[in-house]
């Protein structure tokens, strides 16, 4: 999860290990399936936007693909948190 407003702290889904797969591939999709990031290695991280606008709080699904010839491809939840 984390907390995208502004404040400084966790505004920004950090995933630190993917700086060690340059060829990686990000996808984030709305609960109805629709892609709403895509990012080819992941040198900026998402902020919880779409088109440039906020996203309300609420789960989201990712698949993560390391690169070719890598493991099976990651999938699980993230979670935007607004106060």
């Amino acid at each position: 999860a984390f907390t995208p407003d502004s404040d400084g702290w966790n505004d920004v889904w950090n995933i630190k290990e993917l700086e060690n797969y340059p060829n990686c591939s990000v996808k984030i999709y709305n609960r109805w399936g629709h892609l709403i990031f895509e990012s080819e290695g992941y040198e900026t991280p998402w902020d919880g936007n779409y088109n440039g606008s906020p996203l309300p709080t609420g789960s989201y699904f990712y698949v993560i693909e390391l690169g070719p010839g890598s493991l099976a491809p990651m999938t699980g939840s993230v979670t935007i948190i607004k106060g």
